[in-house]
């Protein structure tokens, strides 16, 4: 549910780990496109120490949409560009022709809505609200790890269940869509196990949980 003050609405098509269709008001945004097909594999060795043995991230489960089935989209909104995950091969046609913004900080809007990208706890984030107020928090709990060789725990890399619920009070977020990665390898958490924590945390009712290829409305 959207804030009294809010005279837009909003629909919500989730495609695959965090890409999502977002039409506000007639105008369409897409997240961080990941459309390739499903399985394949992409090597990932790049950010680890040089003589790292090569890593490799899966996509086992496609897009609910592929690059030609999308809707015309007016805008692409990237929270990073150097993870295949969040852009791949097919998603970076998305960009081609179009210019690249750095978008303003929104100052003085009485809603924002919030994209986690991959997000990891940290005591910054309980300072958005001080400054905004999100209507909606577009989060992709999962507890992603990727496990480079030499960690005797692999680092997380997006929030886990309990990370995304607090960050959802932090935030006095209204909604939050949860578009968890299930698609990916490199998940810990799946869809069953999130909805048992959200329940156990008491933030249930403000999950907004979108089935890949299913239109949400948030009004």
């Amino acid at each position: 549910m959207l804030p009294p003050n809010s005279k837009s609405t909003v629909r919500v098509t989730h495609i695959t780990t965090a890409t999502v269709i977002l039409e506000i008001d007639g105008v369409s945004f897409i997240t961080d496109p990941v459309v390739d097909n499903a399985p394949t594999e992409y090597e990932i060795t790049y950010p680890t120490p040089l003589g790292t043995p090569r890593l490799f991230a899966k996509f086992e489960t496609g897009p609910a949409l592929g690059l030609h089935q999308l809707p015309i989209i007016d805008a692409v909104l990237l929270s990073h560009e150097d993870h295949t995950d969040i852009l791949n091969d097919e998603g970076r046609k998305l960009l081609d022709g179009r210019r690249v913004t750095t978008i303003p900080d929104g100052e003085d809007l009485p809603n924002v809505i919030y994209l986690t990208g991959d997000t990891v706890p940290t005591p910054k984030l309980s300072e958005i609200r001080q400054r905004f107020h999100a209507a909606i928090a577009a989060m992709n709990p999962g507890e992603a790890r990727i496990p480079p060789p030499g960690y005797e725990t692999p680092p997380q890399i997006t929030t886990k269940g309990q990370d995304a619920a607090k960050l959802t009070r932090e935030l006095g977020a209204d909604t939050t869509v949860a578009v968890h990665p299930e698609s990916w390898h490199h998940s810990t958490q799946g869809a069953e196990e999130l909805r048992a924590v959200f329940e156990a945390e008491g933030i249930a009712d403000r999950i907004c949980w979108a089935t890949p290829g299913e239109k949400k409305i948030i009004a």
